[in-house]
């Protein structure tokens, strides 16, 4: 039998939420792998010593294909969702987004990784698992912890995508996926921050131009240019004097 189940602590209600496809076998497999002390999910090990096998119950939440791994995701998102586990080492199935790590188990994965090549490199996700994914990280913000990380990450580094020229169809669908997307305060800021001192090719002013020909500004949006191009001049001014 295949499905989703949880772990679940009787008298708080906290649980564990997974997928196998032997519901039958794994129950088995998680209380000899605690035992062992190899169990990947550390939180859900140290309650088990501290509150013992008989105040946990196994439930088997749903049935189906996990096998098939959009299903899984999918599904496993959903009740992860809906009980909000709290033994759960990742907060999304199928994904890490959100696991904090100690520097010590940092550096050990960095120096167990170097070298190695992912297992998943050149192995195609179905268009399903890439939509179950991104439903389970949707609604998500980065910490500015994590987005310090990332640019830290970046910096130097070539885009795979360099070069790479979008046809019009991708083009038209990003520009839509993108329409009506709200920006923060501080994302707008940063973008701004980002902007400044970088000199605007006359090639690229003449794109955006061409771009603007024909689209309406709202009364808000003018106000703003209108308060912006002001901010500016008194700006140049003073620094002239």
């Amino acid at each position: 039998m295949q499905g989703i189940y949880a772990i679940r602590h009787v008298e708080s209600g906290r649980c564990y939420v997974g997928s196998t496809v032997n519901i039958e076998r794994r129950w088995k497999e998680h209380r000899t792998r605690i035992k062992n002390g190899t169990h990947p999910a550390k939180h859900l090990a140290n309650a088990f010593k501290a509150y013992g096998l008989d105040s946990f119950e196994f439930v088997i939440l749903e049935e189906c294909c996990v096998s098939d791994e959009s299903v899984r995701i999918e599904r496993e998102t959903h009740w992860m969702g809906l009980l909000q586990p709290a033994f759960n080492v990742a907060p999304v199935a199928g994904s890490v987004l959100g696991l904090k790590r100690s520097e010590e188990v940092r550096a050990r994965m960095s120096v167990a990784q170097k070298g190695r090549e992912s297992k998943l490199k050149g192995v195609p996700r179905s268009p399903e698992a890439r939509a179950a994914i991104s439903r389970g990280k949707k609604g998500k913000p980065r910490t500015r912890e994590h987005q310090e990380n990332l640019s830290k990450a970046l910096k130097g580094r070539v885009s795979p995508r360099k070069g790479v020229k979008l046809s019009e169809e991708t083009k038209q669908r990003i520009s839509e996926s993108k329409r009506g997307a709200a920006q923060t305060e501080e994302h707008k800021k940063a973008i701004s921050d980002g902007l400044k001192g970088i000199p605007c090719s006359d090639e690229k002013k003449a794109k955006l131009s061409a771009a603007m020909i024909g689209r309406s500004v709202s009364p808000e949006v003018r106000a703003k240019m209108s308060a912006s191009a002001i901010a500016r001049r008194v700006r140049e001014r003073n620094g002239a004097t």
